[in-house]
């Protein structure tokens, strides 16, 4: 193990919310994924519920372009799907990313301005 692997070890953060995120969470999941299902839209939604040093465990729920009969423009759900199944990705113009640079990336998606004071996330205060 590298040096590197083993300050990431040290690093982690451990939490166990599996069963009260399916008790508490998986209503509104299910509402959204019905919706969803009701009129073809494609979605991803996955949620790290636990974490520790042997690993971290996944929810996800899903339906892509394909599932649902519908074509979209641009397509990213292509990346999420090799990216789920462990490929590395590259990005076209830089090498790397921060996780804090993609979680500006993310705040700035462009969402319904509607729902962006509940959905919005808030950057976490170091």
């Amino acid at each position: 193990m590298s040096k590197h692997d083993n300050e990431k070890k040290a690093n982690i953060s451990h939490y166990n919310h599996t069963q009260d995120f399916k008790e508490q969470c998986l209503p509104a999941i299910v509402v959204i994924k019905q919706f969803c299902l009701a009129r073809g839209v494609p979605f991803y939604m996955t949620f790290a519920t636990s974490n520790d040093d042997k690993g971290t465990e996944y929810l996800t729920s899903k339906q892509f372009p394909p599932e649902c009969g519908t074509e979209l423009m641009d397509d990213k759900f292509r990346k999420i799907v090799l990216a789920e199944h462990g490929f590395d990705l590259m990005l076209n113009h830089v090498d790397t990313f921060e996780m804090e640079d993609i979680a500006d990336i993310a705040m700035n998606m462009p969402m319904d301005p509607a729902d962006e004071e509940e959905t919005t996330p808030k950057k976490k205060k170091s």
